[in-house]
């Protein structure tokens, strides 16, 4: 028939490859809170996500000042070896990263423009942030396989996501393709006064099941201004509960098949 040796080997060995990643997929076991051990990559001792998640008994480690820098050299390899010692024993790995982004801040912008010191102290903060995401990209890459998944998010208007100003956000956009935004008022996000904040969040992740997330203000007429109000813009830096609620599922997802980490 004309068909040579070589083309029905290789034709062979994509088909035996393609079998053993789908037999893999159906083996895996799904994860569970208890299954998995999260990685919550930037966070305050007052996080919903950790406590809730230790609450429904998973186990987790926070990578925050002082026991974890997320800014030293040796984070990298820290958090790789947590994640493979958990992987190793059969658990499931999730990563969920949310940078300090005070430095790409919209009123950091503004701000910025008359004042050469504060411009100055801006470019400063970024330059860390950059470098706090290229240790994440690392991270990410490193941990391939159908054990680990990882998501980041940032507020939506964030500069951090202008690809001109942080080139490194294009190849942690290649590693993290499903992307939804989602608005803190449709998951119940109030001030003191119970009015609701419009917080936009944009996050990126490795798992499609992320999309569950896109949840947007279903109508509220007023909404809390977060503007020279800095004790509250740090408080929903914490998510509120029903976010975290809706959030941990979502993050149990499975990574998409044919999605690179390498």
């Amino acid at each position: 028939h004309n068909v040579r040796p070589k083309f029905i080997h290789r034709v062979l060995k994509q088909e035996i490859a393609r079998k053993a990643e789908v037999c893999t997929a159906q083996a895996q076991t799904k994860p569970t809170v208890q299954t998995t051990h999260l990685i919550e990559y930037c966070c305050g001792n007052n996080s919903l996500l950790m406590k809730n998640w230790e609450r429904q008994g998973g186990k987790g480690t926070r990578v925050s000042l002082p026991q974890l820098d997320a800014e030293g050299p040796k984070i990298v390899q820290r958090i790789v070896d947590i994640a493979k010692k958990e992987i190793r024993q059969g658990r499931h790995v999730r990563m969920h990263v949310a940078l300090p982004c005070k430095s790409w801040s919209k009123i950091g912008r503004i701000g910025a423009v008359p004042n050469p010191e504060t411009a100055k102290t801006i470019k400063k903060g970024q330059r860390k942030s950059r470098k706090m995401l290229k240790h994440v990209i690392e991270i990410i890459k490193k941990l391939q396989g159908g054990h680990f998944a990882c998501s980041f998010e940032w507020p939506e208007g964030c500069d951090g996501f202008d690809l001109k100003k942080c080139p490194e956000m294009r190849e942690l956009m290649k590693l993290l393709p499903f992307d939804t935004r989602c608005h803190g008022c449709a998951y119940g996000l109030v001030d003191d006064n119970k009015t609701p904040i419009k917080k936009p969040w944009r996050i990126l992740s490795s798992c499609s099941s992320i999309k569950q997330m896109g949840h947007k203000c279903p109508g509220h007429k007023d909404h809390a201004q977060l503007v020279g109000r800095p004790k509250l813009l740090s408080r929903t830096e914490n998510y509120c509960p029903r976010l975290v609620r809706k959030l941990i599922p979502a993050l149990l997802g499975l990574p998409a098949r044919g999605v690179r980490l390498t």
